[in-house]
């Protein structure tokens, strides 16, 4: 079960699942009236609406839809010869006592498409190219420095949550929502091997530091280690029942691996004991975890706002931050660690300097890295990742642009900005839409997203 909504009157349950389906039920006797095929992956919202007499149903997943339909109820003669049960009934969104007797009727209104392929997963690949996985189900690599596309790998059949590089034998790790993982060389592009034991979405995966292990987890609540060379998972890992949606290796021993996802707690495991150690705990679900290059400090992100910095070798937190109104996304550490950096649903990237893992006191400052432009802005960053000499940080969203900021000699003084690297078309760039009647909110942030202009700038902001 995905989502539920309760009709404005109380009569009506609507229900959403990972089977694609919507199910509508009489709330007073729990009966099912209807079953509503919506061809997505998986039903993520479902909400009523009532406009005068008519009541509407809509709900939206995973391939950027929205379906709406049209609620109607109907009583048989025997019951309708009472006038005042007749007025009761009159409602769209009433159910007779005897709700057996009534037949609810749906009829499709519309289906919205998505507008954008929103960006998940981002990474540098080497020193002259990104590269880049979301909604899209393709890695796409860009020119870093022109933001040039330059190729795609298409094999994946959904949305790819999470890339992984392992830079000692030049391959990309992805990760998706059909269930599986794929092992792709860095330099031909071919698919080397595909991984294919886990019963849900993927949204997590790293190497180890010689890229003889990748860990990975997900909506099964497992987390598995794979040999790269054999293909073979060797460890399955389980502490609940809770999705994954971030993993790490400890870089300076494979040993060791943490996770985050809906327990709320970043976990430490021991890949030979088969066990784990809770570490910092969160107010709600975990969206990324990190650690420091030297393995020092351990970085969660949340959707609580928060961001904690723990400390391994103490075992206890070293840093609490919260500088966000809204969730946080991803983090990342620097390639020296002196920088950490935090992003999520309001577009900015936040970045602390931490100077040494011996540094107890918190930083002073926060520097807020916004985007050069608030035009098309309609939704919030999904990745972010630092350049290998750490002089640069790039950032993606569901807006489908990547941005870049220049990180060259910070002064206490200044703070960048990020600067459109690659961006999607925009037919209605610059396109003032402020004061237009009849926009509903879907078509305004459909419209913004396209480069349209309005006051409000956007609905995020």
């Amino acid at each position: 079960m995905q989502a539920l909504a309760i009709s404005p009157k109380g009569k009506l349950l609507a229900s959403g699942s990972e089977d694609g389906q919507v199910r509508l039920w009489d709330f007073q006797t729990q009966r099912l009236l209807h079953t509503l095929s919506t061809k997505e992956s998986r039903v993520s919202a479902v909400g009523f609406q009532q406009q005068g007499a008519h009541l509407f149903l809509a709900a939206g997943g995973d391939k950027q839809t929205l379906k709406l339909w049209q609620v109607h109820s109907a009583v048989p003669v025997t019951e309708a010869q009472s006038a005042a049960q007749s007025a009761v009934d009159s409602q769209p969104d009433s159910l007779s006592r005897k709700s057996f007797a009534r037949k609810i009727f749906i009829r499709p209104v519309r289906t919205y498409r998505g507008y954008t392929d929103g960006i998940r997963a981002l990474s540098y690949l080497g020193t002259q190219h990104v590269i880049s996985g979301g909604d899209s189900r393709e890695l796409s690599v860009w020119d870093s420095a022109s933001g040039e596309h330059k190729a795609n790998l298409s094999l994946h059949q959904g949305r790819i949550w999470a890339i992984a590089l392992d830079k000692r034998n030049a391959r990309i790790a992805s990760a998706s929502d059909d269930h599986t993982i794929r092992l792709w060389d860095a330099n031909t592009g071919q698919c080397l091997t595909t991984f294919a034991e886990h019963t849900s979405w993927v949204r997590a995966i790293d190497f180890s530091r010689r890229g003889r292990l990748l860990a990975s987890g997900g909506d099964d609540a497992t987390l598995r280690i794979w040999n790269t060379t054999s293909g073979y998972c060797v460890k399955t890992m389980s502490h609940s029942h809770h999705w994954i949606h971030s993993v790490a290796f400890d870089p300076t021993n494979s040993r060791y691996v943490i996770s985050g996802g809906d327990e709320k707690i970043v976990r430490y495991w021991r890949r030979k004991e088969d066990c784990s150690n809770p570490m910092a705990q969160h107010e709600h679900r975990i969206c990324s975890v990190a650690f420091s290059p030297a393995g020092a400090l351990v970085a969660s992100g949340s959707d609580d706002s928060t961001v904690i910095v723990w400390d391994v070798a103490q075992n206890e937190q070293r840093y609490h931050f919260k500088d966000s109104e809204l969730g946080i996304k991803t983090v990342t550490f620097s390639p020296d660690g002196r920088y950490l950096a935090a992003a999520g649903e309001d577009q900015i990237v936040y970045l602390w300097e931490l100077r040494s893992p011996d540094q107890i006191d918190p930083p002073k400052t926060c520097r807020k890295l916004r985007p050069q432009s608030l035009v098309g802005l309609a939704g919030g960053i999904r990745a972010s990742a630092f350049s290998p000499n750490g002089k640069s940080l790039i950032s993606g969203g569901l807006d489908a642009t990547i941005r870049i900021a220049d990180l060259t000699g910070l002064a206490p003084d200044k703070t960048p900005t990020l600067k459109p690297l690659i961006q999607p078309d925009r037919p209605y760039e610059n396109i003032e839409i402020e004061g237009i009647k009849g926009l509903n909110p879907l078509q305004v942030s459909t419209l913004l997203s396209l480069g349209a202009v309005s006051r409000k700038k956007s609905l995020f902001l």
